[in-house]
């Protein structure tokens, strides 16, 4: 039990120090440079340890290119923009609707079962979310702007189904065409986190990388070594220890049992951001806690009698 409280305490780390990187450094910019260093490592690894066939077929590119639009490059450039206007721990209490998104679309376009119990659970999740999402969350010292909030809102909603569509396209590559996933995510990750940076450039001014100090020899760039050091966390907690962790823990539970617990990514978020840095949820988020919590008991309730009766 220890091991999946370290699990999701990790993930939380991702939100909660992933929202204080967007202090320092441009959204794009960060999740470009991350993902393209840990895609490096990922693959590293992979054609020097593994000691896998690392080649990717021509008749898979499709997937492995649907793999860095929505799964790397969509997901985390969604997310993080969106992290510029509201909380951490609301993003990841909307990461909680994955579950369901990845439920829906495996149900229209992938043909899996969905019966009346898991619909059940899946209105009652999407309700749960109402509280949250109508509170309105002002940023630092500046009126609380509604039309900037929803457009938010929205690019999370379209983040957690670009990541339900990512895990469908491994899904794929993984049972289907029996790639590795260490070397899909590794390959997503570096053309995805260099997408990511090529928008960055385009749309987003770079901090300076070079100059120090100012002419008052004030430092310029010590919040870009904040940044860089939340990068690194990061890189370790989330694309390394969490990915080896997950996999590990599948020996011993249940992929459902897993997905349930991941409920407590939001509350250790909630805890990391108001111990850390001062951002104390709501009792709005602590309602629509509640109900996505419900939705998701149900949900995966049904998924475990299924489970039992084949």
């Amino acid at each position: 039990m220890t091991q999946i409280l370290l699990l999701y305490l990790c993930m939380a780390c991702g939100f909660a120090f992933g929202k204080a990187s967007l202090a320092y450094m441009p959204p794009l910019l960060f999740v470009g440079a991350r993902m393209s260093i840990a895609g490096l490592i990922l693959v590293w690894y992979q054609f020097f340890f593994k000691k896998e066939r690392f080649v990717v077929h021509l008749q898979h590119g499709a997937l492995f290119a649907a793999m860095c639009l929505f799964h790397i490059y969509g997901s985390y450039a969604l997310e993080y923009w969106a992290m510029q206007y509201v909380s951490s721990f609301k993003a990841s209490l909307l990461f909680n609707l994955s579950p369901f998104v990845t439920a829906l679309l495996a149900y229209f376009f992938a043909n899996e079962l969905m019966t009346h119990r898991k619909l059940v659970g899946l209105v009652v999740g999407f309700i749960g979310m109402t509280p949250i999402l109508l509170e309105c969350e002002a940023q630092a010292d500046e009126v609380c702007n509604p039309t900037l909030l929803l457009l938010a809102e929205a690019a999370l909603i379209g983040s957690v189904i670009c990541a339900a569509l990512g895990w469908i396209f491994m899904k794929r590559l993984v049972k289907t065409h029996e790639y590795s996933p260490v070397m899909i995510n590794g390959v997503s990750m570096i053309v995805g986190g260099g997408m990511a940076l090529i928008t960055s450039y385009l749309f987003e001014t770079w901090p300076t990388l070079f100059v120090t100090v100012d002419q008052q020899g004030q430092s310029l760039n010590a919040g870009l070594m904040t940044a860089f050091f939340y990068m690194a966390l990061l890189i370790l907690l989330c694309n390394i220890i969490s990915y080896n962790l997950y996999g590990v823990l599948l020996r011993s539970y249940s992929a459902t049992f897993l997905s349930f617990a991941g409920f407590l990514t939001p509350l250790f978020t909630a805890l990391l951001s108001s111990l850390l840095f001062g951002q104390s949820p709501s009792i709005w988020f602590f309602i629509s806690v509640a109900g996505v919590g419900l939705g998701l008991y149900l949900f995966y309730g049904e998924e475990l009698r299924i489970a039992k009766r084949m």
